[in-house]
């Protein structure tokens, strides 16, 4: 609360209009609030990295309005953030029709409120890295022993509905052995959220799990390179190394980058530094 009792909701500055150069239809959305950001007329981000203040460290949580559900591609972190995302939730008229969150992976940030959504009455879906992650001691020392449940399991390459959108699931672990993405179209824009799989400028995310394996990783931003999509929406659209603001036009070159340098053994990755070369995927190469 600031010094007036109004709600803090986070330091969020407006993005410029991507779709100012596409005409009209559009027009009018991306545009940031205290509340979190309408992306398209049916995509809104509900909460970001420091939604809670900056030591509270969140990852982006996006809803789609499927017109009679809402889903969540993922939970958030969770304590002090889950009151926030939820009253952004309310804000946009979309909190009493969240029915699912699909989970991208099993890090604090991405899952930390899954306990706090199931006891809202949100159905927990992920992939089966995620329901078999508790059988990991790592795993539960991570979560402090309450490792994340999924209440529905997807297989590899799923597709399911919520209302009026038709999601796809693929695994795509080596972020950590929990990762899936998803793909779907809103608004006529085809979507895919890959979670933490790339990040701006040819780099990956955290590489320091103890599950992370880096071939598999290139794998994965191989198999997402070979599908059709428009917007690539990461776990962190972080203001300072992505200043346009959303991926929400050319998504795949973003990925054909993060796949690249990965190829040419440029990526950063904890205890390696760069050199780390993966050259076993040869039907990734151009």
């Amino acid at each position: 609360m600031d010094s007036a009792g109004r709600r803090n909701y986070g330091a969020v500055r407006p993005w410029p209009d991507l779709y100012a150069r596409r005409g009209t239809e559009h027009k009018g959305f991306n545009v940031d609030t205290l509340h979190g950001t309408r992306v398209l007329p049916n995509l809104y981000r509900v909460a970001w990295w420091d939604i809670a203040g900056k030591d509270v460290v969140n990852c982006d949580v996006f809803a789609v309005d499927c017109g009679e559900s809402v889903v969540l591609i993922d939970s958030g972190r969770g304590g002090p953030s889950y009151p926030l995302m939820k009253a952004n939730l309310i804000h946009w008229g979309l909190w009493d029709r969240v029915k699912t969150c699909l989970l991208t992976h099993l890090h604090w940030d991405h899952a930390g409120g899954v306990s706090q959504l199931r006891a809202d009455g949100v159905s927990i879906w992920g992939g089966r890295g995620a329901a078999a992650f508790d059988q990991h001691e790592k795993a539960r020392a991570y979560f402090n022993g309450e490792v994340p449940t999924v209440d529905r399991v997807l297989a590899d390459g799923e597709c399911f509905t919520n209302g009026d959108v038709r999601f796809e699931m693929l695994d795509t672990p080596g972020h950590t052995s929990t990762c899936v993405s998803y793909f779907t179209t809103i608004d006529s824009v085809r979507c895919a959220f890959t979670g933490d799989l790339v990040m701006p400028n040819g780099t990956i995310g955290y590489s320091g799990s103890f599950d992370f394996d880096a071939e598999q990783l290139l794998a994965s931003i191989c198999r997402v390179s070979q599908r059709e999509f428009d917007a690539v929406l990461t776990g962190h659209i972080l203001r300072t190394t992505q200043p346009s603001g959303f991926w929400m036009r050319d998504g795949k070159s973003h990925v054909l980058e993060t796949l690249q340098a990965g190829l040419e053994g440029k990526w950063d990755i904890a205890g390696q530094g760069g050199g780390t070369r993966c050259e076993w995927r040869n039907e990734c190469r151009g």
